[in-house]
């Protein structure tokens, strides 16, 4: 009963049976509506509600929903029984370039996400764009750790269809390095945090040689996880990405370009354009941006000439690999002064021992805001504030000197769940959780 150009919400973790289900949208013409699992009942129904949907592909007990709310509940094994499926005749059938495909919330800083509706030809040139800097083939494997629901596990689909290799789910999203031996796997996206983890163990090392790639966005890696890799000589690859692009806008050409270029996310991939504005933001051009759905109206604010601003700051260095410095919107105001957060950032990753940072305002009565940092520290070898903050003196002004330290503190171990809001939140809800550095 699903109809061409219906949206249509997935609740569903990562399986065969949610690529699966998008295909079937795709191949009637309908949108799937890509929900994070992280979403209570009643979020599911507002976010539903939002996008005019009253239609949810998910499992049987995921997620309970009040009848009330007249959702129609679609069991994704009812039509996803894949060792049972097999078509009398050849689908001659195709799925068209222009037609919409998948409705993708964004991560950004904002209260509320931006809803962003793909074509299937956003994420077409996506992919391409993708393989020809990254080649993967029908002999290639790449594993799938990153959520459907994000648009960088997303993009992994299409850039496995258009090269012709397999798609690999692993049996626990935590045993990457497991499941890279057991299915001879080639290729790997993962953000600096499941990366991070990886390198707990040096003997991972020897199993992560073997890939051909290692994609990993740009402006989060630490600077002590690209030193390491290099020193491993793993193949990574540094990424900038966004929502509204369909993922990938640069990328390493190769891994070796970070010895030259530390901190660099790499050069503007096929099918997009980039430029700067005045004030230093990135503006994007091309085949892989998508569109807002604002009152359930499609639209993507441009300027006079055709750009798309896209809130983050950067810069390229001589050899044209970008340097991302950070979002306009995480900027605040320290006594009448520009603060960054992601400049601070860059520096104390810059110290040895300092594996992960977050820096967050927080009111002050005389400065109307300053700047704190939550460490995550190697082994606890930083031993006082007084230390990090005589590493930062040497690069920044005393006003971006963080007013106090705060160790990382124990939470789920989930790097979606570590934005900047978070720890804003839970030092202003709940400051106990966090043990200051004195």
């Amino acid at each position: 009963g699903i109809k061409r150009g219906e949206r249509v919400g997935i609740f569903l973790p990562n399986s065969p049976e949610y690529v699966v289900s998008l295909f079937a949208l795709w191949k009637i013409g309908a949108v799937a509506a890509l929900l994070t699992t992280r979403l209570g009942p009643e979020a599911v129904v507002k976010i539903l509600s939002q996008i005019q949907s009253r239609r949810l592909i998910t499992a049987p007990g995921f997620v309970p929903l009040n009848p009330a709310k007249k959702i129609l509940k679609h069991n994704v094994y009812d039509f996803a029984k894949l060792r049972f499926f097999a078509p009398r005749k050849p689908d001659k059938s195709g799925i068209s370039l222009n037609q919409e495909a998948a409705v993708v919330f964004t991560s950004g800083t904002a209260a509320d996400p931006k809803v962003v509706l793909h074509t299937i030809e956003n994420h077409y040139y996506s992919a391409k764009g993708a393989n020809e800097n990254i080649a993967f083939g029908p002999q290639d494997r790449w594993l799938l750790v990153l959520p459907l629901y994000h648009v960088g596990g997303l993009g992994i689909i299409f850039r496995v269809l258009l090269g012709g290799g397999a798609l690999v789910f692993p049996s626990k999203a935590k045993e990457i390095v497991r499941s890279i031996k057991k299915h001879q796997v080639t290729h790997l996206s993962m953000v600096a945090a499941q990366l991070y983890r990886v390198f707990y163990r040096e003997e991972n090392f020897k199993t992560l040689r073997t890939l051909k790639a290692i994609l990993v966005g740009g402006s989060e890696v630490p600077a002590y996880l690209s030193e390491e890799s290099l020193k491993a000589k793993l193949p990574l690859f540094t990424t900038y990405g966004l929502t509204e692009a369909a993922s990938q806008v640069t990328t390493l050409k190769s891994p070796d370009d970070l010895i030259a270029n530390p901190g660099s996310s790499g050069k503007i991939l096929p099918y997009r354009q980039m430029t700067f504005s005045g004030s230093g933001e990135i503006l994007l051009k091309g085949k892989t941006l998508g569109s807002y759905i604002e009152k359930n109206k499609l639209q993507l604010t441009l300027d006079e000439e055709g750009w798309f601003h896209t809130g983050d700051l950067g810069e390229l260095t001589g050899e044209g690999n970008l340097i991302v410095k950070g979002r306009l919107d995480n900027m605040f105001i320290s006594g009448g002064e520009n603060i960054h957060p992601e400049e601070i950032e860059g520096y104390l990753l810059k110290h040895p021992n300092v594996l992960q940072a977050m820096v967050v305002p927080v009111k002050n009565a005389e400065f109307g805001s300053r700047p704190v940092a939550i460490l995550r520290r190697r082994n606890k070898r930083i031993t006082s504030a007084q230390e990090i903050s005589a590493h930062l003196e040497k690069s920044l002004p005393k006003y971006k000197i963080p007013e106090c330290f705060f160790d990382w503190p124990s939470q789920p171990d989930d790097h979606f769940k570590l934005t900047r809001r978070h720890f804003a939140n839970l030092l202003e809800r709940d400051p106990q959780k966090f043990s200051v550095l004195s």
